[in-house]
């Protein structure tokens, strides 16, 4: 599935540099698509959306702290 988050707590180029490098590392997520600023990320992912916000949440907390996920949009996979 494709998930649409807006974040917000992003104040700074390099953070959102260092976060949309952190994400694009998970072994769980197969594609992360941040622009430049970091205030959406497109995921791709096999996860659950409860999965996949336990994840985020998990990275916010090591890189930023401040950082939080909400949830736009989810697309499912054509199957």
């Amino acid at each position: 599935m494709r998930c649409l988050f807006r974040i917000i707590g992003i104040d700074c180029p390099l953070c959102a540099l260092s976060l949309r490098r952190s994400l694009a590392a998970l072994p769980e997520l197969r594609n992360v698509i941040m622009p430049f600023g970091g205030t959406t990320a497109d995921i791709e992912t096999d996860l659950s959306s409860e999965e996949l916000l336990r994840l985020l949440s998990g990275v916010s907390e090591r890189l930023h702290g401040q950082v939080t996920f909400l949830l736009q949009d989810i697309k499912m996979k054509d199957r």
